[in-house]
């Protein structure tokens, strides 16, 4: 079984005295392996809406509404949201995240070149997160793992596609 949790999100275009919220687009998330309790409620439902809200004078990311999945069921949402689905898994008791753009599922916001752009962290008890990495999959099918490694292969490999009598330092 799986939940996919739906949120709102707004952001505050004014200051804290006098707020202007704006509408922006909310995310999908989906939590894998959840459990259901004998009055079939899904165990630490609280812990995973904590997962996803958010509220500081800056922006609020509330949870809009939430469904229980089977593992093999398809994510019933738009076309513009699935790239920016995030997984959330609990493993021996930690909450981990995952987040996927995929630019051959729908148009994003990725840099010409990305592929994929992945995300992984560690969710620390307080809602941060921990131990963050990036991970890309380049439309020449090179992976990198790191914002240096991506800087490098814009200056070398995308400058060449681009500009290939421009010598690279």
């Amino acid at each position: 079984m799986k939940l996919m949790i739906v949120t709102d999100y707004v952001e505050n275009y004014g200051d804290t005295d006098t707020p202007r919220w704006k509408q922006k687009f909310g995310s999908v998330y989906v939590v894998n392996n959840i459990k259901l309790d004998s009055d079939c409620k899904v165990v630490d439902i609280e812990e995973m809406k904590a997962l996803v809200e958010l509220d500081n004078p800056a922006a609020r990311e509330t949870v809009s509404y939430w469904e229980v999945l089977s593992d093999g069921e398809k994510l019933d949402v738009e076309d513009y949201e699935l790239p920016s689905v995030i997984f959330h898994e609990k493993v021996d008791g930690r909450w981990t995240g995952y987040k996927v753009n995929d630019t051959r599922m729908a148009d994003t916001w990725l840099r010409e070149g990305i592929l994929i752009m992945e995300e992984l962290w560690d969710c620390k008890p307080d809602g941060t997160r921990e131990n963050y990495r990036q991970r890309f999959t380049m439309d020449d099918g090179t992976i990198l793992n790191s914002q240096d490694e991506l800087s490098e292969w814009y200056s070398v490999v995308y400058t060449k596609r681009v500009a290939p009598d421009v010598p690279v330092l």
